[in-house]
């Protein structure tokens, strides 16, 4: 109801019904019938990263938006997003944000944690192919984000509260076990660093403090953590399986040297 209620009226509304055990398919389908515009797609349960996939390679839109099953948004989203892309040729419009800003790329900031908040162009999707790495079972979303903004040329942040949740207990983020939620977790952060790194990222200074910020922040709660020599070294130390040489190599030759000296005197 919130997305055939919006206020822009020349939009496609792509549904991807992943393997629902109840009767989604079914609602989906009475939908499909009553909206023109409704374009409905069954298929196995492949997860979230799949059924967005399979929404974008569907799409024919200028701009698209994800829209979470269990979530809503407030029925004047796609205009003004959409008014403000074509108003500043922006590439992605974020919502829900902290403040108004207009950012020039590359962005390398981590400023939204879900697609579900904001708009992109699709045609820079296409040109990049940029997709969600199927297989995660958390994670995917910061690591779409963390892929596209630096490749906007222009992106929109608005403070607009467009985005309500709903308090589904049996969404990923309740029910994923805390092994299996690190573990996503920290592919999707290797996957984002080699996809930086192909693209020689890591050359400016701040892409390198960026992306250790938003790693410690997905991987080791460092919003919890006051010492922030402590969120470097828990991330080097706790990541050993993972590329930690290549991020430590991020760090400048003092950092990088009081985070060894740390983690050999904490053995």
């Amino acid at each position: 109801k919130s997305v055939t209620g919006q206020t822009l009226k020349d939009i496609e509304i792509i549904c991807i019904n992943d393997g629902s055990p109840d009767n989604c398919g079914k609602i989906l389908e009475s939908w499909k019938k009553k909206d023109s515009r409704v374009k409905v797609i069954h298929q196995k349960n492949k997860g979230v990263s799949a059924a967005r996939n399979a929404g974008i390679d569907l799409a024919v839109g200028e701009y698209l938006k994800f829209v979470d099953s269990d979530d809503m948004i407030n029925k004047n989203t796609l205009k003004i997003c959409y008014e403000d892309a074509k108003k500043y040729q922006a590439d992605v419009v974020i919502h829900d944000g902290n403040k108004n800003k207009i950012f020039n790329g590359p962005v390398f900031k981590r400023l939204s944690l879900s697609p579900c908040y904001g708009i992109y162009k699709r045609s820079l999707i296409e040109k990049e192919q940029i997709r969600f790495k199927e297989g995660l079972v958390t994670a995917e979303d910061q690591a779409f984000n963390m892929m596209i903004f630096p490749l906007a040329k222009k992106l929109v942040l608005k403070k607009d509260r467009f985005y309500y949740y709903r308090n589904n207990p049996t969404s990923t983020c309740h029910t994923v076990k805390n092994m299996v939620h690190a573990k996503s977790n920290s592919e999707a952060t290797k996957h984002v660093y080699n996809f930086w790194k192909k693209r020689g990222y890591f050359r400016k200074k701040e892409a390198k403090v960026e992306f250790l910020k938003w790693w410690s922040y997905i991987n080791y709660d460092w919003w919890r953590t006051k010492s922030v020599d402590k969120m470097f070294v828990d991330a080097v130390g706790l990541d050993s399986e993972l590329f930690k040489e290549d991020v430590l190599s991020l760090l400048d030759d003092g950092t990088r040297n009081k985070v060894k000296s740390i983690l050999k005197n904490s053995k």
